[in-house]
């Protein structure tokens, strides 16, 4: 039964696959429109950041620790993923859970693929395009050119990364930008929605790794400060355009956003895979929990060894020549069971031992026949000893191979119904 306050995992995983498969079947002006708001709603989000680290200790303003202002910079961020998911839009890296409607089958590679394509694709111009129109409204001369030198400052640090670090980076954000995705469809209100969202994206912000669609914003804002600016702001920040070298396009498509975008692709894909295999496959996870579902687990969980209670006795000879006697319990094809009162009978588990069983009806009695000690337990003055059959001979006659041919002995009726 469904949880009225939210989804349960397995909930959340087909209701994350049926998404995928209405994704894939959006028409493509629908699709083209949604991504150029994932990416205006994104760009916002890394603008409202860029400010919040911008203002601190400005103008006089008590200048917080670097730490405190990292993390309330980080939680702004999340402002993108927010409009995304309240208010609708085609994320590109939050659409890579789409992979799990695709490994049931639900929809082909291809469509998969062209939704991707429509929406990387989307999220670039207008990501692009809210980063020309701020640098057009002159924001980044604000606070005396701090907005615009921070603005240029993260944009030449995300070119400087190394191929295989903005690629780790990248696979470790969108992990967490699709698990909070993920735990968005559990919730059922916009407070749920909200929280959900909140603690993924503000930690892979405040531990720095890379999304390819903030990146979009963040890099060609710092390009169009760096080549269109002008001198005069430079002056004002007390910069040269050698201060920032590593920013420039190569750098930006090269050598951050291919490699951030195939972590992200990695990272999300590896969420929604682990997920799919977990709960969508047809595996116990995903099956119906009713009482006679849970009935027939329990019985299949049980021991299914038959225990045939016997009533006799049994002597174990030990190589020192001592005898011991015992009352037999029960027998099954591990064994026979037997209660000794004698707990300080000397056996080693494995130990290999001759045995007489005796029936109360005196009508048989197996002599000479050899055993392997399986386990001994001393409770108070009880001794419990389980001893393994094995196959003999007895004066080159077969006495019996298991414990099949002792019951047969005692009572053929119950011994086809345990075989």
């Amino acid at each position: 039964m469904s949880n009225p306050i939210l989804l349960l995992p397995k909930e959340i995983a087909f209701a994350a696959e049926n998404a995928g498969v209405v994704k894939a079947n959006l028409d493509k002006i629908t699709v083209i429109a949604l991504s150029i708001l994932a990416g205006v709603y994104i760009s916002l989000g890394a603008d409202f950041y860029t400010i919040i680290i911008s203002g601190n200790g400005f103008a006089g303003s008590v200048k917080l620790p670097a730490g405190i202002v990292k993390l309330i910079a980080s939680m702004v961020f999340s402002l993108g993923l927010i409009l995304v998911v309240l208010a609708g839009a085609e994320l590109f890296t939050g659409n890579m859970l789409m992979i799990m409607a695709t490994a049931s089958k639900k929809i082909k590679v291809q469509k998969m693929l062209k939704m991707w394509c429509i929406a990387y694709v989307g999220n670039f111009i207008a990501s692009v395009l809210i980063a020309y129109i701020l640098f057009s409204s002159g924001q980044y001369k604000s606070m005396n050119g701090n907005i615009g030198l921070t603005a240029i400052s993260i944009a030449n640090a995300k070119c400087h990364l190394t191929f295989s670090e903005a690629l780790i980076k990248g696979f470790l954000c969108n992990a967490l930008v699709c698990l909070a995705v993920w735990m968005t469809i559990s919730g059922k209100t916009v407070t749920d929605k909200i929280l959900a969202i909140l603690f993924p994206i503000t930690g892979f912000v405040a531990m720095g790794f890379e999304h390819c669609v903030a990146n979009m914003f963040f890099i060609p804002l710092g390009l169009l400060i760096k080549y269109s600016a002008g001198n005069e702001f430079l002056l004002l920040v007390g910069k040269t355009a050698g201060d920032f070298q590593n920013l420039n396009l190569f750098n930006f498509f090269i050598g951050n956003l291919v490699p951030v975008t195939l972590g992200n692709i990695a990272g999300g894909a590896i969420v929604g895979i682990m997920y799919w295999v977990i709960y969508c496959r047809s595996n116990l996870m995903n099956a119906d929990n009713s009482e006679e579902s849970i009935k027939q687990l329990i019985n299949v969980g049980r021991r299914k060894t038959v225990r045939y209670p016997t009533d006799g006795t049994v002597l174990l000879y030990s190589d020192d020549g001592s005898t011991i006697k015992g009352k037999l319990k029960d027998i099954s094809k591990n064994g026979l069971l037997a209660i000794f009162l004698n707990k300080k009978f000397q056996v080693d588990p494995s130990e290999k031992m001759k045995f007489d069983i005796t029936t109360n009806n005196d009508q048989i009695k197996l002599i000479g026949n050899t055993g392997v000690l399986k386990r001994k337990k001393v409770y108070n003055t009880l001794c419990y000893v389980a001893i393994k059959f094995v196959s003999v001979d007895n004066d080159n006659k077969k006495v019996f191979y298991n414990y099949l041919d002792v019951l047969k002995k005692i009572d053929m009726k119950k011994s086809m119904a345990l075989n």
